[in-house]
């Protein structure tokens, strides 16, 4: 069983930065992403292809995972 509190690597398109969220697309999936729970967020970029670390649990919820 997983740890839903763990960081899991997921691999979006960013959309949008608000400032306060990122606008993220797995090319299924396209969800608001709060900077907060973002440990990357600083290496983040609108307009990019990238990895992003978030919690397992808001990976699930938003179903990128």
């Amino acid at each position: 069983m997983s740890d839903r509190n763990e960081t899991v690597e997921v691999f979006v398109d960013v959309l949008k930065d608000t400032g306060m969220s990122f606008l993220v697309s797995d090319g299924d999936v396209e969800e608001w992403v709060p900077h907060s729970l973002v440990e990357n967020r600083d290496e983040v970029e609108e307009g990019a292809s990238m990895e992003i670390l978030i919690p397992r649990w808001k990976a699930e919820e938003l179903g990128l995972v």
